[in-house]
């Protein structure tokens, strides 16, 4: 039966680029899938995830570059004491000087904003600007402005961004050590705090 539909196959197809793709179908066809698999552990690694199928729940998929991307680990962050406790466990202190590297994304005016200037009071308060003054250099640029652009809300020049040392921090939890123990996360597709 099988030598029938072969030779079927083949009279039906007479040219030879006709054979030659149907048998380059069939070892696409037979070759494993893993390599996928490898490719989501190592393109989720450092995000946070909502699995949507369920009830939602929210995991931490670990940022470490495994040679056995099998061994990638996820953290469920259902209440806030997982949130917490993964934060403590997970989360490495930076100093300002290295947060100072990480450009800011996201919505920096999200939260109160006493000075209107675009950048909520924790934003002003992790910058170390001025929440009750638009401009904090006085520069004439309000501090939301100098952010989003690169420039120093706080003095002259530009900040000193590192693209490269935030590509290579991007999903890691950071505790900022100088101040409240807050904590970051550089998103690891834009590379923003």
């Amino acid at each position: 039966m099988i030598k029938k539909s072969v030779i079927y196959l083949i009279n039906f197809m007479p040219h030879k680029k006709q054979i030659f793709f149907f048998t380059l179908a069939i070892l696409f066809l037979t070759i494993p899938t893993t390599t996928n698999a490898q490719t989501i552990a190592q393109r989720l690694r450092g995000r946070i995830l909502i699995q949507v199928e369920s009830k939602g729940e929210a995991w931490y998929v670990d940022p470490k570059i495994w040679a056995d991307p099998s061994q990638t680990k996820r953290y469920y962050l259902g209440r806030p004491d997982d949130a917490f406790n993964l934060m403590r466990s997970l989360g490495l202190g930076i100093l300002d000087s290295g947060l100072d590297k990480i450009p800011i994304g996201g919505n920096p005016g999200r939260g109160v904003d006493t000075d209107g200037d675009g950048l909520s009071d924790a934003v002003e308060d992790a910058l170390g600007t001025l929440k009750n003054s638009v401009d904090t250099d006085g520069d004439g640029y309000n501090d939301f402005t100098e952010v989003m652009s690169g420039n120093n809300p706080s003095g002259t020049g530009r900040l000193g961004w590192d693209l490269n040392f935030a590509r290579g921090r991007a999903g890691q939890i950071f505790l900022q050590v100088q101040k409240h123990g807050e904590a970051l996360f550089p998103r690891p597709a834009a590379r923003r705090l």
